[in-house]
């Protein structure tokens, strides 16, 4: 099993998709489109590890 860097951002992440599952009235689009705004955040952290 191959381990993440960074134990904070994985529990957020893991945190954001346990609540966007948890919701009733969201279908799997909403579910996608609703954490893009992490997700953004992840790559652009991603593109600065990677100049680094």
């Amino acid at each position: 099993m191959r381990r993440r860097a960074d134990e904070g951002h994985r529990e957020e992440y893991a945190s954001l998709k346990r609540a966007l599952a948890a919701r009733t009235d969201h279908d799997v689009d909403d579910y996608g489109r609703d954490k893009m705004p992490w997700i953004g955040r992840a790559l652009k952290r991603a593109e600065g590890w990677a100049r680094r």
